[in-house]
Formats: structure tokens, sequence, C-alpha cells
């Protein structure tokens, strides 16, 4: 299949434009769909220290069904038609024109927050409030002994998206996309990334701490997992 592809790509003098193209053990089937803006897109680039950090919908779902994959589901508190994400056209839409950047958090909302600080060159500050985290991924990491604050750091996201927002832009958004949750802001570069808790207490967040594991192997990928369930317990207890 590879071969073909590159065939393929050679006769027409086309180059390859991303996507997961490595070698595995079994078949991997992916597609991908092209689209056109009829208006200035909205991209990665252009988030600025004092923006508000805002998240389309409740995020959870996702990484939540990934962990019941990996350590099981004894109380059956997920069930597969549980996950069903639906692309944010509309909301995406709705941000053009107020958001500075934006990015889907296909990723997970850590690995996406540590792409957009990389590509700007900024800081974060998040905002930890349990009422921007859907009820039933609470309820399953809380049957399973996990801190909701691993949640954060599920690479199977959601697929909501993160915006950056001036801060005067925000009610002005709100009015268009009702299930907004302000998560953050951003921060100059310097200031690093921190979590600052409702009590206020704010500490330094290891935003890249799953992203930056190697997961080649089911083995790799257990490991990461396993790291990110200690940190996540570590952060619940020094709040």
């Amino acid at each position: 299949m590879a071969a073909g592809l590159r065939a393929a790509l050679l006769e027409a003098s086309t180059p390859l434009l991303g996507g997961d193209t490595g070698s595995a053990p079994s078949a991997h089937f992916t597609g991908v769909g092209l689209g056109l803006c009829d208006g200035k897109p909205l991209s990665r680039m252009g988030m600025l220290p004092g923006d508000v950090l805002c998240l389309t919908g409740k995020m959870g779902r996702g990484p939540a069904w990934g962990f019941r994959r990996l350590v099981g589901d004894r109380k059956h508190v997920l069930h597969e038609n549980d996950f069903r994400p639906r692309a944010r056209i509309a909301a995406g839409q709705a941000l053009r024109g107020h958001a500075t950047a934006a990015m889907d958090t296909s990723d997970g909302l850590a690995s996406t927050l540590n792409t957009l600080r990389e590509l700007n060159g900024v800081g974060l500050e998040l905002f930890w409030d349990e009422r921007w985290l859907d009820a039933k991924a609470v309820k399953y990491c809380r049957s399973m002994g996990l801190s909701p604050l691993s949640l954060l750091f599920g690479e199977h996201g959601d697929f909501q998206l993160v915006a950056s927002v001036p801060a005067k832009l925000v009610d002005d958004v709100r009015s268009h996309v009702d299930d907004l949750h302000v998560i953050g802001r951003v921060l100059p570069r310097k200031q690093g990334v921190r979590l600052t808790t409702s009590a206020g207490a704010s500490r330094p967040l290891e935003i890249d701490l799953v992203a930056r594991a190697r997961k080649d192997t089911l083995a790799e990928l257990t490991r990461a997992f396993k790291k990110l369930v200690a940190y996540s317990e570590k952060l619940s207890e020094r709040r």
C-alpha cells in the first residue's frame, strides 16, 4: 500500500501532505478530507499574551474511553455509545473573526495546549474547574480510583475546540457558542505553564508529560498511562 501511494504521488508530481505513513505489524487504513475556506482561515497561529483560553463543550469522555481500553471498567460506567463525538464546525465558524488561534482537541487537551504553546511561543495558565469536565468521565475516573486531573493528559481526545480569544470579545463569543468554557489564559513565554486551582493555589504544570513520552508499543503506552496517573494523583494531593 505504501509503495503504491509513493508511485501515485511521483506520477502526479504531488508531495505528501502530512499523515501517519509509518509502518506497523497490522494494516491501518485512514482517510483525509480537504475543505475550502471562503475567507481568512482561523489557524493555530496568532495566540497572544492576555488572550483568554476557551473550550467548546466539556472534555473528558474521550480520554476516559481511552483509559477504559487500557484498564477496563469494572462498574460499566462507560459504554460504546457514550463516545460519539461530533465535529464542531458551527462553533469553529462562530469563532472566526473573534479568536486569535484555535485547534481541535483530538490529541487530548494537554497535548493540544502544548502544541499551541510551542507554535506561538507563549506561556499558559490553566484554571482547574471540574465544571468543564464531562460528568460521565469524572464518574468513570472515580469508579476506577483515578484522579479527574488525569483526563487532562489523555491523548484520546474529545474533538472539541480550544481557542484563544481577546478578553474583550469573550462575552460576544459566548453569545454565539452557548457551551463555551473559559479554561485559562495566555501568558508571556517566560512565565511557563501553570495550573491554578479554584482555591487560588498555582503551581507549574508539566503539560507535555504524555506528549514527550514514547508510545510506539502497548507496553510504552501503558508506561505513559501509569506516569500520567501518578502525576495526576500528585497534583491532586498538592491541591
